[in-house]
């Protein structure tokens, strides 16, 4: 994992309903162009197109999704995955993943996400959109130098990048891509509202803060020398932690039997599950011979937190990941791996 400069205390402020247009303000505020579309908006990049949008299916999400602008060829598929999964596994953000194409070609994305059930202050949205943008941009230098793709590569004549743009902003909704192929975006289930509490203040994020949710739920746990907590839940191990004062993460591991000349097979599932999760990320680790499967979410603490945002993201984490671990192990080994209450 890598390591990050500590940012500068928090100021606080006043959690809001987040909104399209809100997140496109905090964007210009940012020095980010953005064009608004009546349920998204888009952000176009030379490498990239990516777009802005609000999930409204539990839990009530902002998600801001990319895509290469020019897709890879097959040849590059297997160190594709590792570059990947190796990615997944030492950045927080963004998810990145890739999807096969009709044609036999490679089409590379990435997911970043907050949680906005409890709202955000001014100072959350803004550090959120801002560390997402920045880490979408590395994401795709990285892939750049990783695998030699020039200018040459790159170049696309500018009405076929105007075209792009026109699909991202006004074609099939964002959503589409995290549904299962062919299902389409369900239009009659109620929506999942913000709660806001005009009570819950925000503030400066300690160490106090990862554990103070696990106490509400009355969940035992241990704290190691490095200020990890370990806890489990339904059977399922789970580390969670302050990454560099900027992160909290939460991580949920299974020790697998696969063996390690079966990567490809693991990662593959795990890579669906990362092309159609909102919220969380699934990679490959290996210790020794043994290969571990991790499923983990996090969120920025930069400007600080309410209570009620900590036990959400708390709350909502355990539950993503967990059912997470029930597809992924169910698909690979035929049965759960998750002990849930008869």
């Amino acid at each position: 994992m890598g390591r990050h400069r500590a940012p500068e205390p928090a100021e606080l402020g006043q959690a809001r309903n987040i909104d399209i247009e809100r997140v496109q303000s905090a964007l210009y505020g940012l020095g980010f162009d953005s064009e608004l579309g009546f349920d998204r908006l888009i952000i176009s990049a030379h490498d990239y197109v990516a777009t802005a949008w609000i999930d409204y299916s539990v839990p009530l999400s902002l998600v801001i999704d990319s895509r290469a602008r020019v897709p890879m060829h097959l040849d590059f598929a297997s160190a594709l995955a590792e570059f990947l999964d190796t990615w997944n596994m030492e950045r927080i953000a963004p998810s990145a993943s890739y999807e096969l194409s009709d044609a036999g070609t490679i089409h590379i994305h990435t997911r970043s996400s907050a949680f906005i059930k409890c709202g955000l202050s001014d100072n959350q949205l803004q550090s959120f959109l801002g560390s997402a943008l920045h880490s979408i941009g590395t994401f795709y230098r990285e892939l750049r130098a990783e695998f030699e793709l020039d200018d040459d590569h790159l170049r696309l004549p500018t009405t076929i990048v105007q075209e792009q743009d026109h699909v991202a902003l006004n074609g099939p909704h964002p959503q589409g891509r995290h549904l299962p192929a062919g299902e389409e975006p369900e239009v009659y289930t109620a929506p999942d509202l913000a709660e806001i509490s005009p009570n819950e203040p925000i503030e400066a994020f300690e160490f106090d803060h990862v554990v103070e949710p696990l106490d509400q739920l009355d969940f035992s746990y241990a704290i190691d020398e490095q200020e990890i907590v370990s806890t489990a839940v339904n059977g399922v191990g789970f580390a969670l932690c302050v990454d560099s004062n900027a992160y909290f993460r939460i991580t949920g591991g299974w020790i697998t039997d696969f063996e390690p000349e079966n990567f490809l097979d693991l990662w593959l599932v795990c890579n669906d599950h990362n092309e159609k999760s909102v919220n969380t990320t699934a990679y490959t680790r290996m210790e020794g011979d043994t290969v571990l499967l991790h499923v983990e979410t996090s969120c920025d603490i930069t400007q600080g937190q309410a209570l009620d945002q900590r036990s959400h993201f708390v709350i909502s984490s355990l539950v993503a990941i967990l059912g997470a671990m029930d597809s992924l192990s169910t698909q690979t080994r035929g049965h759960s791996i998750v002990e849930w209450p008869s």
